[in-house]
């Protein structure tokens, strides 16, 4: 797909643009043993492998939905011009803390996971500072050339994702800057701990809290979720527990994977089940080939030496 095309599309309205995404959700759902769905329905198991096959069933629909809203409406983002995405910002909370965070001379850190429509944050974000942000490029030259215009325009200074990139944050950070981190995909092995996430011991990264802890920067979560409507993005921003500053690496690591696992149970159907997160637990390696039946008998098996299990409002 040509950086024309994509353009062109992009500047759609987004309701045509939604609905075509809900259009794609519905054909998705007629394969559930395939793609996209196959690995939101497996994560969901592991994650709740008590959730009755009917809430299961609703619950991955939904996620199935509103991550492919989400992509589509990062098209919308990276297409337009950023006073078109300020015009769809909704409910702002916690704007104090995020403030209060900025202004800190040990610098800031966002928390940002794969949740709702990041990317329609950046707009507002970046009216008042220019984060670090690490990019990986695409394997699609064109895609990649697409985004990069766009999030150029969104005021943001992009790094790349290896030793250089890291030292370009660090030095940001010691200078009051802000950055921005993904926490929770799934790193090397030598980039990585082994942490509780929503009840499992999972490999998580360590990029963050070295940082965190080189730099005292303060930290905070943003995420944002389409309103009722669908047609605006409330943002929220929430204070990451103290034990994110601990010296000891997997408490600190812990504590992101905590205000990560908070912000999920608030509203699961937002989260980005369609990532393989959980392919490098210990006895779930090939977990994401397995029928669903073993799924939740070996999820069962390592929850119960873990004696940790997470849940969710019936």
């Amino acid at each position: 797909m040509t950086v024309r095309l994509l353009d062109w599309i992009s500047r759609l309205p987004l309701g045509v643009l939604q609905q075509f995404a809900r259009m794609l959700a519905s054909l998705f759902w007629l394969f559930p043993e395939q793609g996209m769905l196959k690995v939101i329905r497996r994560n969901l198991i592991i994650v709740y492998p008590d959730l009755p096959e009917a809430k299961l069933r609703r619950l991955s629909k939904q996620a199935l939905r509103n991550q492919l809203l989400s992509f589509i409406e990062f098209l919308y983002c990276w297409g337009n011009p950023p006073s078109r995405c300020l015009a769809r910002a909704g409910q702002i909370t916690g704007q104090q803390l995020l403030d209060e965070a900025l202004a800190d001379p040990k610098g800031c850190m966002a928390i940002v996971p794969h949740y709702g429509s990041w990317e329609l944050m950046n707009a507002w974000l970046n009216q008042s500072t220019t984060p670090v942000v690490m990019y990986k490029p695409s394997n699609n030259l064109e895609l990649d050339q697409f985004v990069l215009q766009a999030r150029s325009r969104m005021n943001q200074t992009m790094v790349p994702t290896d030793d250089r990139g890291v030292r370009i944050i660090f030095r940001a950070l010691k200078t009051g800057g802000f950055t921005i981190i993904l926490p929770d995909h799934t790193p090397k092995d030598t980039g990585g701990v082994d942490a509780d996430f929503l009840g499992l011991p999972t490999l998580t990264t360590t990029l963050a809290s070295k940082l965190i802890q080189k730099t005292g920067c303060r930290v905070v979560m943003l995420s944002c979720v389409r309103d009722a409507s669908g047609q605006r993005f409330d943002y929220t921003i929430d204070a990451v527990d103290d034990a994110v500053h601990s010296k000891d690496l997997v408490e600190s690591v812990t504590a992101i994977n905590q205000a990560v696992a908070s912000l999920i149970q608030r509203a699961p159907e937002h989260y980005h089940w369609a990532y393989k997160r959980f392919k490098a637990v210990k006895g779930l390696e090939d977990i994401y080939q397995v029928e669903e039946a073993e799924v939740r008998e070996r999820v069962v098996k390592i929850r119960a030496a873990n004696e940790v299990t997470a849940t969710i409002s019936t």
